[in-house]
């Protein structure tokens, strides 16, 4: 069955008696205030980086 929300993530990449393999991960998403609050962090630092960059 199909679940939604969820990912699959490749986590690692690797080689094995000539056979590439690939180890997976599943993950469910943010939620939509996860991400707001990730959004506005992301602004903090990224004004923070700018005033620093014209103070120097």
């Amino acid at each position: 069955t199909r679940e939604i929300g969820y990912s699959i993530i490749p986590l690692k990449l690797y080689l094995k008696h000539g056979v590439c393999k690939m180890l997976i991960g599943v993950a469910r998403g943010k939620k939509k205030y996860d991400k707001r609050q990730d959004l506005k962090d992301k602004a903090i630092k990224r004004d923070m980086q700018r005033a620093m960059k014209d103070r120097y």
